[in-house]
């Protein structure tokens, strides 16, 4: 009975019918033990019809335990439970309690998966579904990790790139922005990561953690002088054209120009227009220095 509303309801795509079929197939399950004949058959039935029906988590929870009692796990069992669990992850409208199961039905059963057949031909994408479960959790320190294990075992696959800009953003999500930009020059200098447009969005993203840096120095220094050393600092860190060194060098001159010090304002916008000629601020700095000149 069960098998034939099943194949009714998937003729006609209708998920009412699909559920009243899922619950068919549990009275059928609840009353045969594992060894009665065919009930591998009527267990795939169920999974397919839960999912059918999305009732997705328990969909996944079927075919993961179909794909672990088996003597070898099957790449679609495995692939049917993992994309099940998917949906119930992803779902913005899901109960929380349910997508943190799902979260874990994608960890526990990719990683049982790359243990059983570390070889094999999807493993690459199973890793990295796995990883990145850890950053939709929000589990930033955890993800930073499993995208660098991810790079070390996958070197030169397409996901490493994501990996990397994954784990970047892990760093940028908890404000670690010293973390992000020490991990993205290590990116940048990575053999296995040569792609020169990877490097590229690698070098806005430290670009834009810098910057970040400089604001947050200003606006949590405690004192104008542990601002002004610690802008000092960036704006000799490297070539004084570079993104971070011109706002530093910038941000000193405005404080200097401010509190009226006028031997600063020289020093810093003097540096300023020496490095940066062509910047849309010259103009305005070098007018202001010949008022102070007066």
């Amino acid at each position: 009975v069960a098998t034939k509303v099943h194949v009714a309801a998937q003729k006609a795509k209708n998920r009412d019918l699909l559920a009243k079929a899922a619950e068919a197939y549990t009275a059928y399950l609840e009353v045969f033990d594992e060894n009665t004949k065919n009930r591998g058959d009527v267990e795939l039935n169920y999974a397919e019809a839960l999912y059918g029906s999305r009732q997705y988590l328990e969909a996944g929870r079927t075919y993961e335990r179909i794909a672990r009692g088996a003597e070898k796990p099957s790449s679609k069992l495995i692939h049917d439970a993992l994309t099940s669990y998917q949906k119930v992850a992803t779902n913005v409208d899901a109960d929380p309690f349910m997508k943190l199961q799902a979260y874990e039905g994608i960890k526990t059963l990719g990683t049982f998966y790359l243990r059983e057949d570390p070889k094999a031909k999807d493993a690459p994408e199973v890793a990295f579904l796995v990883a990145r479960s850890y950053f939709d959790q929000g589990l930033y320190d955890d993800a930073v990790k499993q995208m660098a294990e991810y790079i070390k075992l996958f070197p030169g696959h397409a996901n490493s790139y994501k990996a990397a800009l994954i784990a970047l953003d892990a760093y940028a999500r908890r404000e670690d922005f010293d973390g992000l930009i020490r991990a993205g020059k290590n990116l940048m200098q990575d053999e296995r990561l040569p792609d020169p447009k990877f490097r590229a969005q690698v070098s806005k993203m430290v670009d834009g953690a810098e910057s970040r840096r400089i604001d947050d120095v200003i606006a949590v220094a405690s004192s104008g002088a542990e601002a002004e050393a610690k802008l000092k600092a960036l704006a000799t860190s490297g070539k004084a054209s570079g993104t971070v060194a011109e706002k530093a060098l910038f941000n000193l001159y405005v404080q200097a120009r401010d509190r009226r010090d006028i031997e600063g304002a020289f020093t810093h916008g003097e540096a300023f227009i020496k490095a940066n000629p062509k910047h849309a601020n010259v103009a305005a700095i070098t007018g202001e220095l010949a008022k102070f000149s007066i």
